[in-house]
């Protein structure tokens, strides 16, 4: 894979996607030597390609976006994550196949190839909770387990959220494209290329602005065959007074047992739970009118107030007293 010429000082290229050269898999060389007389001889030999997957390394996270345990206006600030590896966003498999959804005239071309498998999903207090060390086969389907592998003895950090949420928060596969990137800068930018060797970094954003006058979660998750929860198309539209467990996976399954059975579901829904693999997570607080525009108009702009009601002396408006002045000549 050539790599690029890095740009000049100050500047920054972007790039929609950069796949690795080997697939995360096992690989076989085989060579084959001709000798003269003697036929050939041959060897096999074979190697494992791996990285991050059940877990993320701290080292592998360059910055993110708003700073962890930072206070601020953040609400209209979509959080993003800065990760040093380019290629870790497209280095395993959603499992998705591609867009089989109709694009009218006007609309951007479909997404060709796989989705990136990480997605950075933002949560207010209380809307899920964090698990830790937990074994894989509690996080995921069983389907989804033999996807993977079936991988023994492995644990991982995990979210469990409604399943409702989820499906109303995570994005699709088409959304997840265009929610990661690449960033090249020059290395000579010690400001943005950090320690950075040659100026890459793989960057993946979030779809959901915080919530003002909040603690905010941002948490790094594994979409790793996850199309049981990851919708091909995004929704033509939003109801934001349906319920929300209306459209979670194998919800209308469970409503038409609820309903034989005599029970009123036009209220009352079963709490769905879904969990995801952790990878990453930070928190932060969005604080309300905290802007710089906001805070200054609400400055008082009086610069002495008025004094003339307390016997004060008058004052010009813009906050200044006049004072008589003599000079030599009287």
């Amino acid at each position: 894979m050539a790599v690029p010429a890095a740009p000049d000082r100050g500047q920054m290229r972007l790039y929609d996607a950069m796949d690795p050269p080997l697939v995360m898999r096992r690989h076989r060389v085989v060579t084959s030597v001709a000798v003269d007389g003697q036929g050939s001889i041959g060897s096999e030999r074979h190697f494992d390609v791996t990285g991050p997957r059940f877990r993320l390394a701290p080292d592998e996270v360059a910055s993110v976006v708003p700073p962890r345990n930072a206070s601020g206006a953040f609400g209209d600030t979509l959080p993003q994550i800065v990760l040093g590896r380019r290629t870790l966003p497209w280095e395993r498999s959603l499992g998705a196949p591609a867009s089989s959804g109709t694009h009218g005239p006007n609309d951007p071309p479909a997404i060709a190839g796989d989705a990136p498998w990480l997605a950075l999903l933002v949560f207010t207090e209380g809307e899920f909770a964090l698990l830790e060390n937990v074994p894989l086969e509690q996080v995921v389907p069983d389907d989804v387990l033999t996807r993977l592998g079936r991988p023994a003895g492995v644990t991982c950090d995990a979210i469990e959220a409604d399943t409702g949420l989820l499906v109303s928060i995570l994005p699709s596969r088409e959304e997840l494209a265009l929610l990661a990137h690449v960033r090249q800068v020059n290395v000579e930018d010690r400001a943005l290329a950090g320690k950075d060797p040659d100026g890459f970094f793989a960057v993946v954003m979030a779809n959901r602005l915080p919530e003002p006058g909040s603690k905010t979660h941002a948490v790094l998750v594994s979409l790793e065959q996850r199309t049981n929860v990851v919708p091909a198309v995004p929704p033509p539209s939003v109801d934001p007074d349906a319920p929300p467990l209306r459209n979670a996976p194998g919800a209308v399954a469970v409503y038409s047992e609820l309903r034989a059975t005599g029970f009123d579901v036009s209220v009352t829904y079963p709490p769905l739970r879904t969990r995801l693999v952790a990878l990453h997570h930070w928190t932060f607080e969005v604080s309300v009118g905290g802007t710089f525009r906001e805070r200054m108009q609400q400055l008082d702009v009086g610069l002495m107030g008025d004094l003339r009601d307390a016997g004060g002396p008058p004052f010009t408006d813009t906050g200044h007293v006049a004072l008589e002045l003599h000079d030599r000549d009287g």
